[in-house]
């Protein structure tokens, strides 16, 4: 998929990524709203259906959620270590239920030429660095290919490291078809192919490897900029000292829709965990039910966007 089925500010000075140049003024956010629709079809057993997906959250310099609205009544919203789903549950389910989640959200820029929304540098706890930089299911830094790849790195400062990353996971893997199963980074080196959450895991990983914070995230993209078959994607958050969390897209830049210092895409953060224990890993949804399961399929719409 452009994600597993369909998931801090920014510094000022440029200078500090070595990249030699002033900082051009702020950007501007965009605010939008969209539409998500869920469609559960029944199977002739199912029977009590406990529907659970990812919803968006305040994210500090990522974006401000200014409402949600539902066209069922959650079960409740539970935070989930910095992400948040809802969870419905349905006693019968006699026909398609369509659950739409609409949202407006303030979706600030995070790309290298942004600017930090305040005065003081934004600064990563030593727990977080130390989350952020180890491995995990999917992300497996420390696994021998992995190692060897970071090794091969030389790249002086952290946009040069990250340059270089991405060169390996282009080189190392090309574009396969949307894929809903889980892979990881490893098995993305095997395989050679992927989406984009191949291309993801391979380039948090490296990153983790070579010391560098770093997320995969999933959400969904607002893009007036391009034409794409699949709005629900996965990308990186890396930590560059000085600046915070900054967005680089591996399966986009390496489809010619940016480079690691220019995004131009807009992204609507669902979640920034690879995996979660409430969610099926890698997925933006989920459910638990008694009986037979039901069919499942979802769609996406932007309703409005505004340059803020």
């Amino acid at each position: 998929m452009e994600s597993k089925r369909l998931i801090a500010g920014l510094g000022c000075v440029l200078g500090l990524l070595g990249m030699g140049a002033a900082a051009p003024e702020r950007q501007a956010s965009l605010r939008t709203t969209v539409r998500w629709t869920y469609f559960l079809k029944p199977t002739p057993g199912t029977e009590k259906l406990v529907f659970l997906c990812n919803v968006p959250r305040n994210r500090e310099g990522w974006q401000r959620l200014d409402s949600m609205e539902f066209s069922h009544p959650p079960t409740d919203i539970v935070n989930d270590r910095g992400d948040s789903y809802a969870r419905f549950y349905f006693e019968r389910v006699p026909s398609t239920i369509a659950l739409t989640v609409t949202a407006t959200l303030d979706l600030h820029p995070t790309s290298f030429h942004s600017q930090l929304h305040g005065d003081a540098p934004p600064v990563l706890s030593d727990r977080m660095r130390k989350v952020t930089t180890s491995p995990e299911e999917y992300l497996e830094s420390q696994h021998p290919k992995i190692v060897q790849l970071a090794n091969s790195i030389h790249g002086g400062s952290t946009i040069e490291t990250l340059q270089q990353v991405q060169q390996i996971v282009q080189s190392r893997i090309h574009r396969g078809q949307d894929d809903y199963d889980d892979h990881g980074a490893v098995k993305a080196l095997e395989r050679g192919k992927g989406d984009c959450s191949e291309y993801t895991d391979l380039f948090v990983t490296l990153c983790r490897a070579r010391g560098i914070p770093a997320l995969a995230c999933g959400g969904f993209l607002v893009d007036p900029g391009t034409q794409r078959t699949n709005p629900y994607h996965e990308w990186a958050m890396v930590w560059i000292d000085g600046r915070g969390w900054t967005r680089v897209d591996p399966s986009d830049i390496a489809g010619g829709y940016g480079t690691v210092t220019d995004q131009p895409s807009w992204y609507v953060h669902l979640r920034a965990q690879r995996v979660t224990e409430a969610l099926p890993k890698g997925h933006l949804w989920g459910f638990r039910c008694k009986g037979t399961a039901p069919d499942i399929k979802a769609t996406f719409e932007v309703l409005e966007r505004q340059r803020l």
